[in-house]
């Protein structure tokens, strides 16, 4: 259940085993920022971009990103919110974590040393830097604003929401969602997270970013760690009654239900049968619950070309299968291009080629269910 294997390269080269016998490694080197944003050729009808990336700590960073969003959500006063609460968010700090060599396990230091010294040469030590907490290997938080409007223009109030993202990727959105109020679960597969977000401060109660809001004191955040729904623990720790379930970048056609032949390291094995899936996803919800699918895709190869998995941003289940399991279909497979494009943007995420024809770089598809009433 990788948060998005577009960027799955880029996270699996970060936890690359050092070659330097277990010494304390450097931290993992970030990527390159984009040029400026005056050497930059866009059209006309594109937002700013933010300032040059590299002249600012992550935190920071996210302020700034959020500041050239604003434009993009200026009538939808919960993404201004969900917006205005990176300044909020905590600067974690460096984390170092022990990583087992074929990348199975993640421990703090204190696992670490907890290990028998036989299995300790198993693993190599690695500092990850703030940018990589709020980050990881999938980019910016705050391109969840897009797929959070959707929902909120169909009825979802974000303070107030119970809300339940499958393969969470990172951690900033959640904590911005909860920071709004929202009770928040997030799940994932992938090890180092466990152990990446694992301070007492990352969970838990959240502080609000706006006291003055709402009578709550703050939101809740919550992680788990496996493979839901297939482990019943998780299936009982992550609970139900949800207002909204959110999966972006992991619920594609191409990684469940690949239509050609693909590199199975690339997919996302279920763990269960697809109708024991979607009836997971329809029993998690409360009576009226969204689950919101939201999928952002470069261009699919042309026949004869090595099969993209992530390219193929549909469902990857047919209405009728969806309507047959309880759910009251919104949006089926809705092209989202426009509005993810204009997000790209104002995020300095197109390289200088890309900006001059977006529209053959970056797609977008959405499905939205409801639970009906009993």
């Amino acid at each position: 259940m990788v948060a998005c294997a577009w960027a799955f390269a880029s996270l699996i080269s970060l936890m690359q085993p050092p070659a330097n016998g277990g010494e304390p490694a450097p931290a993992p080197a970030a990527p390159a920022p984009p040029p400026p944003a005056a050497e930059r050729v866009l059209p006309v009808d594109m937002t700013p971009l933010i300032p040059d990336p590299s002249r600012f700590p992550i935190v920071d960073r996210l302020k700034a990103e959020a500041e050239a969003l604003r434009p993009l959500f200026a009538g939808s006063p919960q993404m201004l919110a969900f917006l205005d609460a990176t300044k909020a968010l905590p600067d974690p700090g460096p984390r170092g974590l022990w990583l087992a060599q074929d990348r199975s396990q993640a421990l703090i230091p204190r696992e670490y040393e907890a290990l028998p010294a036989s299995e300790k040469s198993f693993y190599r030590f690695r500092v990850f830097q703030p940018e990589f907490y709020y980050m990881t290997g999938y980019g910016s938080p705050l391109i969840y604003a897009r797929a959070l409007q959707i929902a909120a223009d169909h009825g979802v109030d974000l303070p107030t929401a119970k809300i339940f993202d499958f393969g969470y990727g990172h951690i900033g959105h959640l904590r911005l969602l909860a920071s709004l109020g929202a009770r928040v679960h997030g799940v994932e597969v992938e090890p180092v997270f466990r152990a990446l977000y694992s301070a007492p401060n990352d969970t838990g109660n959240i502080p609000l970013a706006d006291p003055s809001t709402g009578e709550a004191k703050f939101g809740t955040l919550t992680l788990h760690h496996g493979r839901w729904p297939a482990e019943k623990f998780l299936v009982e720790g992550v609970g139900g009654d949800f207002d909204l379930i959110i999966s972006k970048n992991v619920l594609k056609r191409g990684y469940v239900r690949p239509e050609r032949e693909a590199d199975p390291r690339m997919l996302v094995d279920l763990g269960v049968e697809d109708d024991v899936f979607i009836k997971a996803l329809h029993d998690a919800l409360k009576p009226g619950g969204l689950v919101l699918i939201y999928n952002i895709a470069p261009p699919q190869n042309a026949e004869g070309q090595p099969y993209i998995p992530h390219a193929d941003a549909r469902c990857p289940w047919d209405r009728e299968r969806l309507e047959k399991a309880g759910f009251r279909v919104w949006a089926f497979d809705e092209d989202d291009s426009a509005p993810i494009r204009r997000v790209w943007s104002a995020l300095g995420l197109f390289s200088d080629e890309e900006a001059k024809n977006p529209e053959r770089y970056i797609f977008a598809k959405y499905t939205l269910l409801e639970r009906k009433d009993n």
